[in-house]
């Protein structure tokens, strides 16, 4: 009988010149069947010529499609006194019969494997009269036959399934932007795509079978010894950035990834490559940085030169109000009606003068890295109600109700004192400012986590919500024309913001028109 083993690999039957000396071949030896020698022998040797034949078909074979239809029809074709009448193959949900194909109830079906998993049979009906045990029992060397065929079968759909996926592959890789490649455990380059050979100044056919350390320069190939040792240890490396070299001796950025290829006992074979040359994206951070400088340098000298303006406008304007406020006192005589209403004009206006000038220096000196700060530890109630007692007189100007419910067991917060009075200052001005007559104003203080959670919320006219990703805008009005209600320079929330964010802490508004405002301002215990 043939043995299973003697034909596991595709290349198990040759016949040498004269088909009378025909071998079969496994991997221990080389068996020789000469011509008729012994009982059977002549039965034997049509065996093995029609194993050759199937081994011939399968060779010539381009698809899984052609070489199954051969298959099918040529096994009873070519097995005249043998007693199988037809022959039918199932793969993968495709099935082909041979041309003559009738059903009996004696058959014998061999599993067609790829990569150790089944993906279809091999099945040989015996002619009929053939339904007993003993004589299936005689079948014997046509079953190792069927056998052979679909080990013959496996191992060819393996090698179209691997080609077409190496098909795949080549045709994705050839066509990407990117670098691809394929080493040897050692790092010896077995494949490479166009881009990859490109972006180096190479051929495809001058890099393969070289290490991949030509691509590197003397000062780079301790870094990829580097990286190759990690791969091989934790089986990948993602968006490493390295220097690689061209053929021309130029040198440029790229990004790798890298990941090692198991084989199928699950031991490294290979490592694939993939490469970004990310060249002009070096560019265009270099450039980001270079404007970005430019632009702090710009806005550090505007900041430097409002500053200088600012203080140079505030001393002369201390003055102007002092002398107005001495006026006004009767310090110089007693005025006159129009004198008093026209010194109340100058000293009002001048305050608002002094306040923008104040915002601007404040917001220069922060821009410009100048701005100081003084952090202690302090209880912020008394802070709260010393700035609604400096605002008192606008809020029952307008008849408007205020609330504060001090909580004795908030902690004590660090910060800076003075700054923190400017934040809260600002946002409770607004909170007034913007409500109505008889309106209320509520302030709130509390933990949350490391964090001291303030909410200052009022019934007021309210902000549209397209308007409040610019309220931290210098010089930004919500209504901004010329006959708006409210007056202010629109520096108040861009300082606050700017304050808090000196406390490394966060600042949001939630409004609509309509509906009130409420401004959360969270600071670091």
């Amino acid at each position: 009988m043939i043995s299973k083993r003697e034909c596991e690999r595709s290349s198990c039957v040759k016949v040498n010149g004269d088909p009378s000396n025909i071998e079969i071949i496994n991997s221990d030896d080389t068996v020789v069947i000469p011509k008729e020698k012994g009982p059977g022998t002549g039965n034997r040797m049509n065996y093995v010529r029609l194993l050759h034949s199937v081994q011939t078909a399968i060779n010539d074979s381009v698809s899984l499609e052609g070489c199954f239809r051969k298959v099918v029809d040529m096994v009873p074709s070519e097995i005249h006194d043998f007693s199988i009448s037809c022959s039918r193959i199932s793969f993968d949900g495709m099935v082909f019969q041979s041309g003559i194909f009738a059903i009996s109830d004696s058959k014998y079906a061999s599993d067609i494997l790829v990569e150790d998993v089944v993906h279809g049979k091999f099945e040989v009906y015996f002619r009929q009269g053939l339904d007993d045990a003993g004589d299936l029992s005689c079948m014997g060397e046509e079953i190792d036959v069927v056998g052979c065929i679909s080990d013959m079968l496996g191992s060819f759909a393996e090698n179209v399934l691997v080609a077409k996926d190496l098909d795949i592959f080549r045709t994705l890789a050839d066509t990407a932007n990117y670098g691809v490649a394929v080493l040897d455990i050692n790092g010896t380059v077995l494949y490479l795509n166009n881009s990859f050979a490109a972006m180096h100044g190479y051929s495809p056919e001058e890099v393969l079978g070289s290490h991949f350390l030509m691509f590197y320069d003397d000062e780079q190939v301790p870094r990829l010894k580097y990286l190759l040792d990690r791969v091989l240890a934790d089986g990948h490396f993602k968006q490493e950035e390295v220097w690689h070299l061209r053929k021309n001796g130029s040198i440029f950025p790229v990004l790798l990834d890298c990941n090692v290829i198991f084989d199928a006992d699950n031991v490294p074979s290979n490592l694939s490559v993939m490469m970004r040359d990310i060249s002009e994206l070096k560019k265009a951070e270099e450039n980001l940085k270079r404007a970005k400088a430019l632009e702090d340098a710009a806005t550090c000298s505007k900041s430097e030169f409002l500053c200088n303006v600012s203080h140079e406008l505030r001393t002369p304007l201390n003055s102007i109000i002092g002398f107005s406020e001495i006026l006004l006192d009767g310090r110089c005589g007693d005025l006159s009606d129009v004198q008093q209403r026209y010194l109340q004009n100058v000293f009002r206006n001048g305050n608002q003068l002094l306040e923008i000038i104040n915002d601007i220096l404040d917001i220069s000196m922060i821009e410009a890295g100048k701005e100081e700060m003084v952090f202690e530890k302090f209880s912020i109630s008394p802070v709260i109600m010393e700035v609604k007692d400096s605002i008192m007189h606008s809020i029952l100007k307008k008849g408007m109700t205020f609330s504060y419910d001090p909580d004795p067991n908030l902690p004590q917060i660090n910060a800076d004192k003075t700054k923190l009075k400017h934040i809260l200052h600002n946002l409770l001005s607004n909170a007034v400012k913007f409500n109505s007559d008889g309106g209320a104003v509520n302030i709130n203080a509390g933990t949350l986590g490391e964090m001291m959670h303030i909410t200052i919320k009022d019934d007021g006219i309210g902000i549209p919500k397209e308007q409040l990703p610019h309220l931290y805008e210098k010089f930004y009005q919500v209504d901004g024309s010329t006959k708006r209600l409210y007056g202010g320079t629109g520096l108040g929330l861009a300082l606050t913001k700017k304050l808090v964010s000196l406390h490394e802490g966060q600042m949001w508004v939630e409004s609509e028109r309509g509906k009130g405002t409420t401004v959360h301002v969270m600071l670091p215990l």
